[in-house]
């Protein structure tokens, strides 16, 4: 009886034993499934903001373009309102203040 209960209790203790090690590693699985979702998505959000960067930077260029084109056809109106529409920009040099 004794050695069916010696048996029996470490067999327990090796299933509990097992049970610890998995959840463990399902522990530091989820962990890591978690930090490779934030660095994802830490990734896509600098990519997002490098691509609106790119955008407002290339609009304030075409905004350019058209104040050439309004100059050269002397269209100085349209000139004005598209100096007026992009005073705020970041991208705002020389250029903007020659027109």
């Amino acid at each position: 009886m004794g050695a069916i209960v010696s048996t029996w209790l470490a067999v327990r203790e090796s299933r509990a034993k097992t049970e610890a090690v998995l959840s463990k590693n399902q522990s530091v699985e989820a962990q890591r499934a978690a930090e490779k979702a934030e660095k994802s998505e830490r990734e896509a959000r600098l990519q997002a903001d490098a691509e609106r960067t790119e955008a407002t930077h290339n609009l304030y260029l075409a905004n350019m373009t058209l104040a050439q084109q309004a100059w050269d056809e002397n269209y100085f109106g349209r000139l004005r309102q598209v100096l007026e529409d992009i005073k705020e920009s970041p991208y705002r040099g020389f250029e903007w203040y020659y027109w």
